[in-house]
Order: structure tokens, then sequence, then C-alpha cells
């Protein structure tokens, strides 16, 4: 899901906007339905639209097919290399090299396709994009460096035709299915309303990180406990997805998260993405808040204003804006899934009419606006 804020990075800074339109899914509102007497109710939901930009959801294969077709059409800037894992990092006052697994060291002259560009901007910087067990960051940090934190909870889904989702006729996607046993998200894969994907959370202990996860899924243990937190629940499509459910199709993710740390950067050195704050993707705002990052990077890195402060200071600059950004929407992701777990009876009245009630209190006809996610950070001033 690419929330208004990452489609200003896309039509604004990379324009791809009109491309990943014609490959996902637009929308203007989230939908949340909750459980009525004998089927499932529309209460209202979250409106996504700002000055004309829609939300989108695609296929996450489709996105980074498309990122990487954009940086092949940028080939005299950009040059991809597969397979080069990285180790660490060298830095010192002349720039920055990348130590490559089997000890090749790299320097940004290497990555240069056009040899005209060296003479100012080879090897100055890394910046470490590199997930949420960054080397990057293991470097920024040293010995203070942090172990990713599990969620608390593994999320399962498929992908499956929408024909034999058994949807309602009138219900309308991307939508949140509140039950008193859990919440379901539900959108489309593409703009052809073909294929459908859909989503829940189950609380459980961590398991091992390299195996525990993949035998809770290939030993069936993760499909029974679905069908044992919802076996009571015969409203649809609830009901459709849970008995369709089996080993062949489930899909299973642990989301891990990256606490607060202390810094971002060294001099030469600045991470982005997961590697500096990794979110849960209860508000799906991962990897918009990845290309929040880049947008404003990028646009302090071509600022000679701001280059001419020198890296540290830019560096600074950007963590300084950034992380009150990312410090709200953990806040937003850390709420939102506390409020999407099992409820008993009390608690799920309480729940039901209170989220009633304030989409309708608040919101016009029982629609919020998600200013949260129309924040444009192509907007953001440079005021260094």
């Amino acid at each position: 899901m690419l929330a208004v804020n990452a489609m200003h990075v896309m039509e604004d800074l990379l324009h791809m906007g009109d491309r990943l339109r014609s490959l996902g899914d637009t929308f203007k509102a989230i939908n949340l339905y909750t459980k009525g007497s004998t089927t499932l109710d529309v209460i209202g939901g979250f409106i996504v639209e700002d000055k004309g930009v829609q939300a989108l959801t695609i296929a996450r294969p489709v996105l980074h097919r498309e990122l990487l077709r954009q940086c092949e059409d940028m080939s005299d800037m950009i040059e991809i290399r597969y397979s080069a894992e990285l180790e660490s990092i060298k830095e010192d006052k002349e720039g920055c090299s990348a130590i490559l697994k089997g000890g090749e060291v790299v320097r940004g002259e290497q990555f240069i396709p056009n040899r005209s560009l060296q003479a100012n901007v080879v090897g100055d910087i890394l910046v470490g994009a590199d997930g949420i067990r960054s080397k990057a960051r293991k470097h920024t940090l040293g010995e203070n460096d942090i172990i990713p934190r599990y969620a608390g909870y593994f999320s399962i889904g498929c992908i499956l035709s929408r024909s034999s989702a058994n949807l309602p006729p009138d219900m309308t996607l991307p939508a949140f299915l509140y039950t008193p046993s859990g919440t379901f998200l539900i959108f489309a894969m593409d703009n052809t309303n073909d294929k459908i994907q859909w989503a829940t959370s189950i609380n459980t202990p961590e398991r091992d990180r390299r195996h525990g996860w993949d035998e809770l899924r290939a030993s069936g243990e993760a499909l029974q406990m679905l069908k044992e937190e919802y076996k009571g629940v015969t409203m649809e499509p609830i009901r459709t997805f849970v008995d369709a459910l089996s080993n062949d199709n489930l899909r299973l993710w642990a989301p891990y998260e990256v606490p607060p740390i202390p810094t971002w950067h060294t001099d030469r050195v600045c991470i982005v993405g997961d590697a500096a704050h990794a979110i849960s993707p209860s508000v799906g705002q991962g990897s918009a808040q990845a290309f929040e990052d880049i947008a404003f990077l990028a646009r302090l890195l071509a600022s000679p204003t701001a280059v001419a402060k020198g890296f540290p200071a830019l560096f600074e600059y950007f963590e300084k804006v950034r992380r009150p950004r990312v410090k709200t929407i953990q806040a937003a992701s850390a709420k939102a899934e506390g409020g999407r777990g099992k409820s008993g009876t009390i608690k799920w009245i309480i729940k039901s009419w209170g989220m009633w009630a304030g989409l309708n209190v608040f919101g016009k006809g029982g629609y919020i606006k998600g200013d949260l996610f129309s924040y444009n950070v192509m907007e953001e001033k440079i005021q260094m």
C-alpha cells in the first residue's frame, strides 16, 4: 500500500505516478466494517486523498520491478550490482569504502558509469538503505548497535481471485473488517480487480528467527491457530477466507521493528528506511517512510547551500527533520495494532460503538480525513 505521502514522492521526485497507477489500484478512502447482527456493516472510514493525489495498492514485486526500471532509465548515473553483499564500511576524512563479502573493496568511482562525474562526487558518502539487519547501522552505532525487536504478532493471509472471495456486492476496497476475534485487511492487487489479498494478525510468542517462523508455517500450526481463532465467525467474507486457507496458499510474515537509536549517521555514512527505523505494517507506512527519507535526503544533497555546510551538518539536519515525523508514525502504528486484537464481549461493545461514534462525531458522514498520510515531504523546507 502506497499511501498519499508515498505517492507524493512517486509523483514529484521520481515522476512515476502515471506508470504505477496503470499497474495498481487507486483509492480515495479506506472503509471500516464491523460485525452487525448477521453480516458486516460499514461504519465509515478514512479519506486518503490529497490535492488530487490518491493512495495506491500494488503488488510489491511489481513496484520493485518498476523502481529498477527507473534506475535503468538513468543508467548514465546509476549502476546496479547484484550479489554484492556488504560486509563492512571503511570511513575516513577522505571518503568511504564498502568492503564486500569475500574482501573486495569498493569505492564510489567503481559505481559511476559516466567517468566525467568523478571529479567531486565519488566516494564522498555512503547511504545505508540495507534493511532491518543493516550493516551500515552496525557501522554507524558500533558497539551500541541494536537487535531488532519482535512486534509481538505474525501476519497471515493469502492472495485469491475476487470471484472466489465471496465479497458482499456493496463492499469497496481497501477495507478493514473488525470482529471480536480480530481484524482483517482486504485490498485489490491491481486495477483489474481480478486478484485481492487479505491479511490478519495473531499474537504469539517469538520464534527462532532463522528457522522458527518457517516451521510455524510448514507444520500447519499457524493455519490451525487462525482457524481456532475464527471458528465462531460466520460473517462473509471472513468465513470464506478462513475456510479456503491452506498451507499451499498461506502467506506468513513476522514483523520486526528497530527501536529508537541514538543517531542515524556518522560524518560520511547515513542510514535510511528500515535500517534506521523499521516500523510494523499496522498503518502501511514502512516503505512510505523510506521513500520520505530518500526524497528529503535527495533534496538536501541537491542543494548547494546544504552541501556547502558539510556532510556531517547535512546528515544532522536530515535526522533533525525526519526523526519527529517517524516517531509520530511509530506511535500511530502501535496504537492501530493495539486496537485490532481479540476482544471480549464488553471490550468489543465499547470498541465498536467507540469507533462508530468517533467517525461520526469527528468526521463528515462517518469519514475522517487521514491527515497523517497527506504529508508531502517535497514541501518540507530546507533551512540549514
